[in-house]
């Protein structure tokens, strides 16, 4: 009898015991997926939680880097010139870019804005090539400033120049320059002739004189001229390009002379010219 009550009591405390072990076991369940719930990472107690991503931070900021360095501007090197032509004729404007490393460079789109009379303007883009860029409209007479920028932020491009339209047809003519102790060269109502020694303002001339016209006025406005001078050991010529200066009365060209060369040659362009 007594071993019988001692089996039934191991049994019972066995049953005790079991269920212990399985409360401890769906007590640390329940636990854990609290804890999961807590370390989601979207939400906690039930509100969103916005997390900073670093990583994508850095990589905001390098794209702000590369950009940067991309836009970074190529300063170039413009060479171009003023040019002159009579009105009613097709313009070829000459536009070089060279790069810092002075290679040309070419299919580069140019901004150009043309001020004329200083207030009104046009705008052209136009892709630079070897032959420059092209003006296929009728330039009224006077004086085109053109500006010249890039249109391609990877260059930085910055020049003026200027366009001369004639007022009127743009004539021309060439004459040899002859010793100044002969009658000047004379021509079309232009006189080239050259001063030396103790003369005033030696040099080479191109002149409209009106003062001997009929009405004691100019008809005739230079534009610019061209001399020749002649290298007097080697016979070697150089050229020197002026602009004509004009009043009511008179309109001249004029260069200093230079040592070891002789003046013998003079192209000069004019226009129609009547002031009153």
């Amino acid at each position: 009898m007594k071993k019988i009550l001692k089996i039934l009591i191991g049994i019972s405390l066995l049953f005790l015991l079991i269920g212990a072990v399985n409360a401890a076991d769906n007590s640390t369940k329940q636990s854990t997926v609290q804890d999961e719930q807590i370390d989601t990472p979207d939400s906690y107690n039930g509100k969103p939680i916005i997390w900073e991503d670093q990583s994508s931070q850095v990589s905001k900021n390098n794209q702000k880097t590369v950009q940067n360095t991309a836009t970074k501007a190529i300063k170039c090197k413009v060479k171009t010139h003023d040019i002159k032509r009579r009105q009613g004729k097709n313009i070829q404007f000459a536009v070089w870019i060279k790069d810092n490393k002075n290679k040309p460079v070419d299919n580069l789109k140019l901004k150009l804005k043309r001020v004329y009379k200083g207030h009104s303007y046009t705008s052209y883009i136009r892709t630079i090539s070897g032959e420059g860029i092209k003006f296929y409209s009728n330039l009224g007479s006077g004086k085109h400033k053109i500006y010249i920028t890039s249109a391609n932020p990877k260059y930085k491009v910055s020049a003026t120049s200027t366009i001369t339209i004639g007022n009127g047809k743009l004539s021309y003519v060439g004459l040899k320059i002859r010793n100044p102790n002969s009658y000047p060269a004379h021509k079309k109502g232009i006189s080239a002739y050259y001063t030396f020694g103790g003369q005033n303002n030696p040099g080479v001339y191109a002149t409209v004189d009106g003062r001997g016209s009929w009405d004691g006025y100019i008809h005739k406005k230079i534009v610019s001229a061209m001399f020749y001078f002649k290298n007097n050991k080697n016979s070697k010529l150089i050229t020197k390009k002026v602009k004509g200066h004009t009043n009511i009365y008179v309109s001249t060209a004029y260069y200093h002379l230079i040592n070891g060369y002789t003046p013998v040659y003079a192209k000069v362009w004019y226009t129609p010219y009547n002031n009153r």
